[in-house]
């Protein structure tokens, strides 16, 4: 299942059963007006934190056969990429405003996303093994990715999504917001590999999106979101819901992983794979 064409075949598969089940569960969230929106239960009820829930699930079980042929990275692409496309038909900072919901409510949705999406990154790594540029030092397991020191690198390369995020998000538009939080994990990436970090990033997946979500609880809940709205005046952590920063994150960090390899690190990888 190490072959070129056995790879191919498995990730386009695996991309188009995840396009097919994100696009349908995403047409089952309506909020109170009755159009398509949210992943939160503020604004659609508890049905819809669980469905949005079970997409993420059904896309680990996805990054998980994934990565068995390939590696971790390429399967959490495949998993932010499933959770893309439910997120392009659900709830957007404009929704929760006309809903009347509370963003600061919204924001702790996020957290129990972030619960999720750590555990999907262990299970797809788990499944993968290490990054083919990353191998097992001598004294490594999967547990030293769990290591203070490393986790504590980790969490410093999240918050390079922070200023990233800042910077795109200008408007209310679904795509910026994913596409914002897909630079964001990209520039996490960059920032493990100029640290020099080479135990197994594991939390680079969910610790950008922990680092957007504490911004979001303590820092950007607007006081009256429909007022800073018109004037143009709120804050653009604001305007990523969850689904938004779990999918974009992990698509963006497992490019930036893969677009931050050194020629060595790529001389590694081939060498592993035959």
């Amino acid at each position: 299942m190490r072959s070129a064409v056995a790879r191919w075949f498995v990730f386009l598969t695996a991309a188009v059963f995840g396009a097919v089940i994100g696009l349908l569960a995403g047409g089952f969230v309506t909020d109170a007006r009755g159009i398509g929106a949210g992943v939160s239960a503020v604004t659609t009820g508890l049905g819809g934190m669980i469905m949005g829930i079970g997409v993420l699930c059904v896309a680990t079980v996805l990054g998980a056969i994934v990565a068995r042929t390939s590696n971790a990275a390429i399967g959490l692409f495949m998993t932010g990429f499933t959770v893309a496309c439910f997120a392009m038909r659900t709830t957007s900072m404009t929704d929760v405003i006309f809903d009347e919901a509370s963003f600061r409510s919204v924001f702790l949705d996020g957290s129990i996303w972030w619960v999720f999406a750590t555990a999907s990154a262990i299970i797809v790594f788990r499944a993968g093994g290490p990054l083919p540029d990353m191998p097992y030092q001598d004294d490594d397991t999967f547990r030293s990715a769990f290591r203070i020191d490393v986790v504590l690198r980790m969490a410093v390369s999240g918050c390079f999504a922070l200023p990233v995020l800042w910077f795109v998000m200008r408007n209310d538009l679904k795509g910026q917001a994913i596409g914002g939080a897909a630079l964001a994990g990209v520039a996490s990436a960059f920032a493990v590999r100029f640290i020099g970090q080479k135990r197994q990033a594991v939390l680079l997946f969910s610790m950008p999106i922990l680092a957007v979500i504490v911004m979001q609880l303590f820092a950007a809940s607007p006081a009256d979101a429909a007022s800073e709205w018109v004037r143009g005046t709120i804050s653009p952590f604001a305007r990523v819901m969850p689904a938004d920063l779990v999918s974009g994150i992990f698509v963006g960090v497992a490019i930036g992983l893969g677009l931050s390899r050194s020629s060595s690190s790529d001389d590694h990888a081939e060498h592993a794979r035959a």
